[in-house]
This record gives structure tokens, C-alpha cells and sequence, in this order.
């Protein structure tokens, strides 16, 4: 079930980053070389025929968010209560799709979420760089406790308290180290009210 969409009233764009991908200057002050993005809605030829419908089923999927410090990022997620794990060299064996130490994941209770800080490249063209913070939504237990214990780690860039939606979903958002988003909902009582568990919550960060 794909997430609900965002009531342009309740949700910001989350918080400022500087050198992101329409960032044009480098370090040294001068103009660098944007690579040119995959325009999915760029006009073409038309799409192929359809191939014939999937002989196997979906078992998961899992975002692949943006950082700039592979540790910052696992001691983040470590603190939010995930599993971390660094990709490191001794896991590659003759592969080279990825460059050692730059990738790596979190899991809790079954929940991928990867990282990476390498350029993502397809037939040698650069089509995303590092710094491009993504979304992931989340649906949990009880949005309240998710909150409770995540608005405590102060190494993020920010919270959103869980309110009611008109959607049937109690919803919250954690801003990760590298302002990657983590929005979060649990289901309404009965569609409505707050979800169970949500009383006595009044912390705000």
C-alpha cells in the first residue's frame, strides 16, 4: 500500500542543505560541472509494449539515502535504535560495483533502510550525486513512541510531532544527519482520534 499523500498544509520541505544537486559552486568558489539528470518526464520515443506480467512476486523494498559521513550517518541510525552495519572492503570480494566504505545499512524489526556517499553512475554516466536527501515512510506500531524515543537524538536536524491526518494515519517526521526524511504513521482508532498509546506525549523537540 503506497503512502497517503502530503496535506500541503502540514509539511514542510524540510530542512535547508547546501551543496546539493542544483548546487553549482565548488568548493574553491568557481563554477562546477553539473552532470545532466535523467528527466523521467522528458519528452521521446513512446514506451515500449508492456513484457508479459511478473512470474514473481515483490518480498520488500528499502530506500538508499544520501550521506556525506558514512560513520556520522550509522552512529545516527545506531542511536534511533537500528542495527548498523558498514559495507566494507572484506565484503566485496571481486566485485567493484561499489568503491569500499561508502556504503552501508540500518535494520530494525526487518526494516532496510542503505546509505551510501558514492556517485551513482549507469553506462558511465553520473545521474545522482552524493548529497541528494531522499524520503522514506515508514508505517509502525505507535507514531507516539516512535517519536518519544527519535526526537531524544539530538544529532538529527529535526521533528515533527505526530497529529491526526484527515487519511486515517497518525503521522510524524525525523529529519536524519543529512536531512534525509523519515515520515512515520500508525492507524487511527477506528479511522479516527488519536492512535493507542498516544496519550501522555507531550514532549516537543
Amino acid at each position: 500500500m503506497p503512502p497517503p499523500p502530503t496535506p500541503p498544509s502540514r509539511r514542510s520541505t524540510g530542512p535547508s542543505t547546501s551543496g546539493g544537486a542544483n548546487d553549482t559552486t565548488s568548493g574553491n568558489g568557481t563554477n562546477a560541472s553539473i552532470p545532466t539528470i535523467i528527466n523521467c518526464g522528458g519528452t521521446g520515443p513512446p514506451p515500449p509494449a508492456p513484457p508479459a506480467r511478473l512470474q514473481s512476486k515483490l518480498n520488500s523494498i528499502c530506500p538508499v539515502f544520501s550521506t556525506t559521513s558514512l560513520s556520522a550517518w550509522l552512529n545516527h541510525y545506531s542511536a534511533l535504535g537500528f542495527k548498523t552495519v558498514r559495507w566494507g572492503a572484506e565484503n566485496y570480494g571481486r566485485t567493484n560495483y561499489y568503491v569500499p566504505d561508502t556504503y552501508g545499512y540500518a535494520e530494525l524489526d526487518g526494516v532496510q533502510i542503505h546509505v551510501s556517499t558514492a556517485i551513482t553512475t549507469i553506462n558511465g554516466q553520473v545521474v545522482a550525486t552524493a548529497m541528494m536527501p531522499g524520503t522514506a515512510y515508514l508505517y509502525v506500531e505507535d507514531a507516539d513512541e516512535v517519536y518519544r524515543v527519535w526526537s531524544q537524538v539530538r544529532t538529527g536536524r529535526g521533528n515533527e510531532a505526530p497529529v491526526d491526518t484527515e487519511y486515517g494515519l497518525r503521522e510524524g517526521v525525523h529529519f536524519d544527519c543529512d536531512g534525509n526524511c523519515l515520515r512515520y504513521a500508525s492507524p487511527l482508532e477506528n479511522g479516527k482520534g488519536k492512535s493507542k498509546g498516544s496519550e501522555g506525549v507531550k514532549n516537543k523537540s
